[in-house]
């Protein structure tokens, strides 16, 4: 199996995995709890997002190919991710009146940088010399 092939079939297994779980354990589970339970529970998995930060040490010591802007895109929107998550998770805690707003500015923010991040990993190069690929 090719190194391409043997990545392509991590990642969609891995997808397949957790939608299972999903499918057949959180979401009967998320649909007994208050909403504020549910969303927290779903934004907890966003609070590391901060990991992209090795970003830094793997340009400069692990030799990974990528421009430092493309580096401070990923690294920076997962972390204002993760900082919108955390800050989420506190404000349907506290039940502040307009926490349920900042939580769909989360997930906007989220998206955003799902986006921004994958068209930047792709289009730079990323993916292949993060696995060794090029």
């Amino acid at each position: 199996m090719s190194p391409e092939a043997a990545s392509l079939l991590v990642q969609s297994f891995s997808y397949a995995a957790f939608a299972s779980v999903f499918v057949l354990y959180g979401r009967d589970w998320l649909g007994s709890k208050p909403l504020g339970v549910a969303l927290t529970a779903l934004l907890w998995f966003h609070v590391f997002r901060y990991l992209p930060l090795q970003l830094f040490s793997a340009q400069e010591v692990g030799g990974l190919d990528i421009s430092d802007r493309d580096r401070d895109l990923i690294a920076y929107g997962d972390l204002a991710a993760a900082l919108f998550a955390f800050a989420s998770i506190w404000l349907l805690h506290l039940r502040v009146s307009w926490a349920r707003g900042f939580v769909w500015l989360t997930v906007a923010v989220l998206i955003a940088d799902l986006i921004d991040a994958a068209i930047v990993g792709i289009s730079g190069g990323v993916t292949e010399t993060a696995t060794g690929l090029s």
